[in-house]
């Protein structure tokens, strides 16, 4: 779900159970089961932000009226199954939600092809996961079909671009981490998760991502190497100042043509 100006909002993810008794705006209802999939076509509708359901209940035709977010657990092998559920979800909104694991390149190429926007939850991949990400990541940019957004590399590009102040952690809608200790009960913001990063003299300190990270990739595993990440995001950072030199250099040629 985004909010009034489009930044995505991490909204609770409930069963359909929880959700009967939610007395928030609205939340998102998971269902992983035929029953669940039922009981949420009896809730209100006006709080349902979204449905997030596996491929495998993706088609159903009661579905068609809810807002949905598929979600794929092995992109590889589920990938094929996108086309079906393009066809089945026709005109309906829908989001495809994957994790940067192997695949990831095969299922948001297709995605891309079908027009689903995409969501890719980066955890903390591999370098042969961002090695896929990079490669999906060129098609997103260079082919003049690819019209849906794919996070957070859409995020990315609107705060390089247009100067946003969003987070990573808002492009992927995902909560802010608990304390690096079960047992400390500090503050669970993004800020103090970066400030104990920072102390702890992690990567983040002198990364040049830092305000848009927050600290994304050192959760859980503050040890993480970052390496890999950064260079997927410093080629994004070059084709985001490629666009804007194109987006220049054609307002310069436009301008004499419109004083003339």
């Amino acid at each position: 779900m985004a909010s009034e100006d489009d930044t995505p909002v991490a909204l609770p993810r409930l069963i359909p159970a929880e959700a009967a008794s939610f007395s928030g705006p609205a939340c998102v209802v998971v269902v992983s089961s035929e029953e669940e999939r039922a009981a949420a076509m009896a809730l209100p509708s006006e709080r349902v932000a979204w449905i997030e359901a596996p491929l495998g209940l993706a088609g159903a035709p009661d579905l068609k009226a809810w807002r949905l977010d598929v979600t794929l657990t092995d992109p590889g092998r589920e990938a094929a199954g996108l086309y079906a559920l393009a066809r089945a979800r026709e005109g309906a909104p829908t989001r495809v939600s994957m994790p940067a694991i192997a695949g990831v390149a095969k299922a948001g190429q297709v995605a891309l092809a079908l027009h689903l926007p995409a969501r890719i939850i980066p955890a903390q991949p591999s370098a042969e996961a961002v090695g896929e990400l990079e490669t999906l990541l060129d098609r997103y940019l260079h082919d003049p079909l690819a019209t849906a957004p794919i996070e957070p590399f859409h995020g990315a590009l609107t705060r390089i671009i247009h100067g946003a102040s969003d987070t990573l952690w808002h492009r992927v809608e995902a909560t802010p981490p608990p304390p690096a200790h079960e047992a400390e009960s500090g503050d669970q913001s993004l800020e103090a998760h970066l400030a104990r990063l920072v102390e702890a003299n992690a990567e983040c300190a002198s990364c040049p991502l830092q305000m848009w990270c927050v600290g994304y990739f050192k959760s859980p595993d503050a040890a993480y190497d970052c390496a890999h990440v950064r260079r997927l995001f410093s080629q994004l950072e070059r084709e985001a100042q490629a666009l804007q030199a194109d987006a220049l250099a054609a307002d310069e040629r436009e301008s004499p043509a419109r004083s003339s």
